[in-house]
């Protein structure tokens, strides 16, 4: 989690052991919260918007533009790559979420997939009774 709870950030891994290409693009992604939200992965213009007050924000956006998903991605086979994918906007109260990805190519077919999670809260001191 970037800052809570304006934001999560999720770290995806896509590996190709297809003998096909696989093309996934985070423009067809979406995050569902419990609240009735929708928030899209935050893309190259909302983290520039971010940095945009940093003493040199194009050398801080140059270091980041490869840690997080913006553009669609093409992997051939056996390729795979590992990023960010980052949502904004993140209520206060929203506590299960599903991300629902739309339209991944496998070779000339597609496949919709989604994951649902909730939020817990776990009592980390070390004087538990």
């Amino acid at each position: 989690m970037l800052s809570a709870p304006q934001y999560l950030a999720f770290l995806m891994d896509i590996e190709n052991s297809s003998k096909g290409k696989i093309l996934y693009n985070p423009a067809l992604t979406a995050l569902f919260d419990n609240n009735m939200g929708l928030r899209k992965p935050m893309d190259y213009t909302d983290m520039y918007s971010l940095v945009s007050n940093a003493s040199n924000p194009e050398s801080v956006i140059n270091t980041m533009k490869d840690m997080f998903y913006d553009l669609g991605i093409t992997l051939g086979p056996d390729q795979r790559t590992s990023r960010l994918l980052i949502f904004s906007g993140i209520e206060e109260g929203s506590r299960e979420f599903t991300i629902e990805m739309k339209e991944i190519y496998i070779g000339t077919s597609t496949i919709a997939v989604s994951f649902g999670f909730r939020v817990t809260e776990e009592d980390n001191r070390k004087d538990k009774k």
